[in-house]
């Protein structure tokens, strides 16, 4: 191929991105405020809701993460332990502080005490601790006529998990709210061992930062259970990576019943491996393994319980499909899905993934696929800020090796900013 024709290719490759975000933001602008056209999300494509509050709170939060966003650069120097633990008690900070930004600690149990607290999954522990082996053996009827929103829209595994909680008394908002904020932050770990995976200890290190400092990830993290559900995706990820199939299949059956959207986490591990150009056929063993030990799993808990998979899958496909899903065009949210995603990795992060996919790092051509997938399956439209909140570290893995050559501190603070911005004059719900 002609050099000037390959660099034409990688340049419409390193925009392609940047085009899809701009051009839907505008879009979703002139549709809803020009067209008065019905997207389903308050300011499509981003579901946020314009609430400016500036307070002291948020005066508190900027300093914290302008702070952190200075600080974390030392990090790079410290011995491996060191890092992940300051790293990690890093990630907690920030994401306290940013989501105490508008009225200070108690917003940090308020999607599990607020207006949206109905919807959450702790009102489904009691039908679970009443009845456990009932609760799962019906649980395709429950999604029908019982269970709040985010308890229909996922397998029975965030209820289960609030139900174990509760059986140790720590049942409540507050237990559920910092089991989240520690397991959250603990994604330190598994998103440094995907990164030496894919590349030296350096790259795994500044891979950790993106994912840390990404605004999603310090917007959602604190309040929504699906920063759970990315500690569970990135341990699946490195355990399919190491090949290790039995742990893999294990692993995958526990994230599968948490999350049926944590099923793209495989597409994804295997993706980058035939990418990496690690033969087909050393792959179909361990594959066939995982597989049949995450099936097994799946087998013994229906023998136990009577719980249906495959039933509780159409349950929760079809009571999406006639609830949200129907006010949300897909012709747009195709779109809308992947702008929302790539602006929450932060402008700086949008900007340096789009770089690696151009130079087609495996871990970057592989997401790219599985979003293009995920945003077409229409099972995700809005809501991604969230949603993909596991799709994060697997983006940060192809942003780190890039921060080697940026100012990474300017970075950092953009990024953080960013985040403080959408705090200050949205509300985001979680």
């Amino acid at each position: 191929m002609p050099a000037r024709l390959s660099d034409a290719i990688r340049a419409a490759v390193w925009a392609a991105p940047l085009a899809v975000v701009a051009g839907t933001i505008a879009a979703g602008y002139l549709l809803r405020i020009h067209y008065n056209h019905k997207l389903g999300a308050p300011n499509a494509p981003m579901y946020w809701f314009t609430r400016i509050d500036a307070s002291w709170w948020a005066v508190l939060a900027a300093l914290v993460l302008a702070a952190s966003a200075w600080v974390a650069p030392r990090l790079l120097r410290m011995p491996r332990h060191r890092f992940l633990i300051h790293a990690a008690a890093l990630a907690l900070a920030t994401r306290v502080a940013l989501n105490m930004g508008r009225h200070g600690p108690r917003e940090l149990a308020l999607p599990l005490t607020g207006p949206e607290a109905p919807h959450e999954y702790l009102p489904s522990v009691a039908l679970f601790t009443a009845d456990p082996i009932g609760y799962l053996r019906h649980f395709p009827v429950l999604v029908a006529t019982k269970l709040p929103i985010h308890a229909a829209g996922h397998p029975p595994g965030p209820t289960v998990l609030l139900g174990a909680m509760h059986a140790l008394w720590l049942g409540g908002p507050w237990p559920e709210a910092i089991m989240i904020l520690v397991v959250g932050a603990a994604t330190v770990y598994p998103v440094h061992l995907l990164g030496r995976e894919l590349g030296g200890e350096l790259d795994a290190r500044l891979a950790v930062l993106a994912w840390l400092f990404a605004p999603n990830v310090l917007l959602m993290s604190a309040t929504s259970m699906d920063a759970v559900f990315a500690f569970a995706g990135t341990v699946l990820a490195v355990l399919i990576l190491r090949m290790r199939a039995i742990a893999a299949g294990l692993m995958a059956a526990v994230a599968s019943f948490l999350s049926y959207a944590l099923l793209a986490v495989p597409v994804w591990a295997v993706a980058t491996l035939l990418l990496r150009h690690r033969p087909p056929r050393s792959l179909l063993r361990p594959a066939a393994e995982a597989a049949a030990v995450a099936l097994g799993c799946y087998l013994l808990l229906w023998l136990a319980t009577g719980y249906d998979p495959h039933a509780a899958y159409l349950a929760t496909r079809h009571a999406y499909a006639v609830g949200v899903s129907r006010d949300r065009p897909q012709w747009f949210w195709f779109f809308g899905d992947l702008a929302t995603f790539l602006l929450g990795l932060g402008i700086p992060g949008m900007i340096l993934w789009s770089r690696a996919l151009a130079r087609r790092d495996a871990a970057a051509v592989a997401l790219a696929l599985v979003l293009v997938i995920a945003a077409g399956s229409g099972y995700a439209k809005a809501e991604v800020e969230r949603i993909w909140l596991f799709l994060v570290p697997l983006a940060a893995v192809s942003i780190g090796p890039l921060l080697r050559q940026a100012r990474l501190r300017p970075v950092l603070l953009a990024m953080v900013a960013q985040a403080l911005l959408v705090e200050v004059l949205f509300g985001t719900t979680w």
